[in-house]
């Protein structure tokens, strides 16, 4: 699922390169709201931050509603959060979408630029989700569950099911699966070090 990088509607940054700017100009003045400290959403920021070379003061709240109640109200300015709960709000034109974390634009929202098209080349965030078992699982087992998730996900009713949800599907050997870990746990433990995330 890609995350999306929102503003509130007195915000007036207009595109991700307008929130650069005014970042740049403001170092520290601006308010960047999360659903806690530590959270993806927290992250993504902090890798945004450290990409555009700003900072924003990070407000940690309980919950989406919450972090979206306090950008809404300009109580914050910015917020990074998930597109499946926000995908409302800005349809309802009550956040403004200046990008969208994915290497490619979300079909649901084509109007919406990916953050390496607003400006920010090589950003490429998302949340994902995988089917793990435990480490001597049968191989067997294995593959017969992906055979049955392959077989599930291939059906047009749950693909919409699924974009609906703002899911991007894809699907992965375990070998590429335990990569793509070992590289998310390195690349997230950077990012933690950088930021001083406790």
């Amino acid at each position: 699922m890609p995350l999306v990088i929102l503003a509130g509607p007195r915000a007036g940054f207009g595109s991700l390169q307008g929130l650069i700017e005014v970042a740049r100009l403001n170092p520290g003045k601006l308010n960047l709201a999360s659903v806690g400290i530590g959270s993806t959403q927290h992250f993504a920021a902090e890798l945004l931050f450290h990409a555009a070379g700003i900072k924003l003061v990070h407000v940690p709240y309980k919950g989406t509603p919450n972090a979206v109640a306090a950008t809404v109200s300009n109580e914050t300015q910015l917020l990074v959060e998930t597109l499946g709960p926000a995908v409302g709000q800005i349809k309802g034109q009550a956040l403004q979408a200046l990008a969208v974390t994915s290497a490619t634009r979300f079909p649901g929202l084509p109007e919406v630029p990916t953050a390496a098209e607003a400006g920010l080349p090589g950003y490429d965030v998302t949340t994902w989700y995988a089917l793990v078992f435990p480490a001597k699982t049968p191989a067997a087992i294995v593959e017969r569950t992906r055979a049955a998730l392959r077989t599930a996900l291939a059906r047009e009713d749950v693909r919409k099911l699924m974009l609906k949800a703002a899911f991007l599907l894809s699907e992965s050997t375990p070998a590429e699966l335990a990569a793509h870990m070992k590289s998310e746990i390195a690349r997230w433990g950077a990012v933690r070090e950088k930021a001083g995330i406790k």
